[in-house]
Parts: structure tokens; C-alpha cells; sequence
């Protein structure tokens, strides 16, 4: 299969969760956590199955396979921005920006996910990876200066649209903000360190699943956003066997990530208090 092809099948096949839940909106019934519950979990399902395919390619492919992937997904992500621009909520051009920004994402983020996984020297270099993971995405969350902050808060809804992966919500076909362009990147990096170092890539995909369903539930719990790679990053060290391996000359690296973990969270308290 010529290497253009099978990132853009690979992709068009992962966005199949989301595809049929957009056809089938209008036709359920239920509660809105209901819906937002299966929405969230067709969203789970759609990067899953994007990180893990992204995997099965030879070493001697991976590089052009990724650049291809990246330019792809450029493409798709310009045509998507277009889209979403002026799109009625609901409305089939909505829809379309929708899913074409979440195959965008889904080529460009497992690409650079999937290289940079496959360069973590050592599975036990996982943990200070979570560690610090976690405390940018908390801050990017959560500051006033966060990038993600200023993303969800920008004027235009597209550049919103175009970042993070969308799910129709039942009964209705407007596609909402699910999860974000850094949280399929680390899923797809996860998924490229175990493959490489010889951890079960169904037990790393059982973690990144659980990693984020818990983030999605404890949103629904606390009623607000929140930011996904700490608890990502957590169900990975957990369950992973290896991750937690940190050899004795790399153990300063992680109590230096746990301190910027403890900086972030504290940097949050304060201003929490301070309001």
C-alpha cells in the first residue's frame, strides 16, 4: 500500500465511532449525561483506534510514513478550519469540519506521538514523561497565560474546532469539544514506547482507555473541563509494567518533574485562593 494511502484509510477508519454517532444523534432519546457519556466514548474509541493503527509500521517507515501523515493532515486541518467558519450547529457543513478536524488531528498527532515515543530510551523514562506531562497540561488548563485556556476562550469557535477532537452530542448533531490535540499526541507516544520496548500494547491501550475515561468522569462529577494527560499519565505508570522501572542514573530527572508537578498544582492553588 503506497505510503500516502494507509495513514489516510487508517485515519478515515478510526473516525468511524464518531461518523456513526453523528448519523445517529437525532434519533436517541436519553439524559444529557447519557449522551455526553456516549459521546465521550466514541471519542475514547475513535483515538484508540488511531493511536494503536498508527503503530504497525517497520521501523524504515516510520519517518516517511510520518512526514506523509503530517503534510496529510495539514491539508485536512486547512479544509476543516474552512469549513467550521461560519457552519450552523448541527448543520452537515458542521458536521464534515467536525470529523475532518478530528482526522487532522489524528494523522498529525500519532505521527509526532508515535516518533517521539519510539525515541524514550528507556520504558522507565515513562514516569517522569507523565510527571511532566501533567503539570503542563494543568497549567495550560488552568492559568490565566495557559495556551489551552486561551484556545478554548479564542473568538472564533474554528480554531477551537480544529484542536481538539469533536463528538456530536444526542439529540443533536453539533459536534462539541471532546478531548485535545496533546492528549492524542500522548496516547499515541504511550502506545510507541511500549511497542518499541516490548510492553504489551494491550495493556498500555487498556490504561489510556481507563486514563480517559476517568478524566471524562470526573469532568461529568465536578461539572467543569479538565485537563486529561494527569490522569492519562497516571493509569500508564499503574498499569503498565515497566513504566515505573526508572533506572538509579535517571532518578534525579524524576524528582525534578515531580517538583514542576508540585510547582503546577501549588502555581493553581494559590491562584484558586487568591481570587
Amino acid at each position: 500500500m503506497k505510503p500516502l494511502q494507509r495513514p489516510i484509510l487508517l485515519a478515515l477508519a478510526a473516525l468511524s465511532p464518531l461518523a456513526a454517532l453523528a448519523l445517529a444523534a437525532p434519533l436517541v432519546r436519553i439524559s444529557l449525561v447519557f449522551s455526553l457519556a456516549i459521546s465521550f466514548s466514541c471519542t475514547i474509541a475513535t483515538v484508540a483506534i488511531g493511536a494503536h493503527a498508527a503503530q504497525h509500521a517497520r521501523l524504515g517507515e516510520r519517518v516517511a510514513r510520518s512526514i506523509v501523515s503530517v503534510l496529510a493532515g495539514i491539508v485536512t486541518g486547512a479544509v476543516a478550519f474552512y469549513f467550521a467558519r461560519g457552519a450552523g450547529a448541527g448543520s452537515l457543513r458542521d458536521v464534515a469540519s467536525g470529523l475532518g478536524a478530528t482526522a487532522a488531528i489524528l494523522l498529525v498527532a500519532t505521527a509526532v506521538g508515535g516518533l517521539v515515543g519510539w525515541r524514550v530510551p528507556l520504558p522507565g523514562h515513562l514516569l517522569p514523561v507523565a510527571l511532566v506531562s501533567s503539570a503542563v497540561d494543568l497549567w495550560s488548563v488552568f492559568a490565566p497565560e495557559g495556551p489551552t485556556r486561551a484556545i478554548a476562550e479564542a473568538p472564533d469557535p474554528a480554531v477551537l474546532r480544529v484542536l481538539a477532537v469533536s463528538a456530536a452530542v444526542a439529540p443533536s448533531r453539533a459536534m462539541e469539544p471532546m478531548l485535545g490535540f496533546a492528549d492524542v499526541i500522548f496516547a499515541s507516544l504511550y502506545l510507541s514506547a511500549a511497542r518499541r520496548h516490548g510492553l504489551s500494547l494491550a495493556r498500555t491501550t487498556a490504561a489510556i482507555i481507563a486514563g480517559l475515561l476517568l478524566a471524562g468522569f470526573v469532568a461529568v462529577l465536578l461539572r467543569r473541563p479538565l485537563p486529561a494527560l494527569p490522569f492519562l499519565g497516571l493509569c500508564v505508570v499503574l498499569f503498565v509494567r515497566g513504566s515505573r522501572a526508572v533506572p538509579r542514573e535517571d532518578r534525579a530527572a524524576v524528582w525534578v518533574a515531580a517538583g514542576l508537578l508540585v510547582a503546577a498544582c501549588g502555581r493553581l492553588a494559590y491562584l484558586r485562593l487568591g481570587r
